[in-house]
This record gives structure tokens, sequence and C-alpha cells, in this order.
């Protein structure tokens, strides 16, 4: 997606990055040992919101041009 909007490829790069540092959770009040995240954001991200809004936009504009062209 970030492509699509024309974002140059080290900075995906260094996104993609940021998602698969190692990191661990809390179950049951334990923390488990460290691992690599493979896709998606940590919950409370602070980056989430503004990659919601670049995919959601970009669904949004398919979605009128099917419309647009009765599909």
């Amino acid at each position: 997606m970030l492509h699509a909007y024309g974002f140059p490829d080290q900075f995906i790069s260094l996104l993609s990055h940021c998602f698969q540092i190692v990191s661990s959770i809390l179950v049951n009040g334990c923390k488990t040992d460290p691992f690599l995240s493979k896709c998606g954001l940590r919950q409370g991200d602070p980056l989430s919101p503004y990659l919601f809004i670049l995919a959601i936009n970009h669904l949004s504009i398919f979605i009128q041009e099917e419309l647009d062209n009765k599909k």
C-alpha cells in the first residue's frame, strides 16, 4: 500500500523493520520469551491509525471506481 502512495523503498523498509523487532507479551502476568513478529502492529502502536487511514483511503477509492464501472 505504501508503494501505491509513492513512499520510498528505504522508508518502507524502515517501517517493516519496526514491526519485526523482537518483543514479548504478558500471559497471566508472566512475560513470555522474546519472539519475532511476522506481520501486523502491536496493540496501541502509534503508527497504527496512520497506516489504517492510508489503507482505508485506497480501499475507498477502489470501491468507488468499481461502482463507477458498475461492477
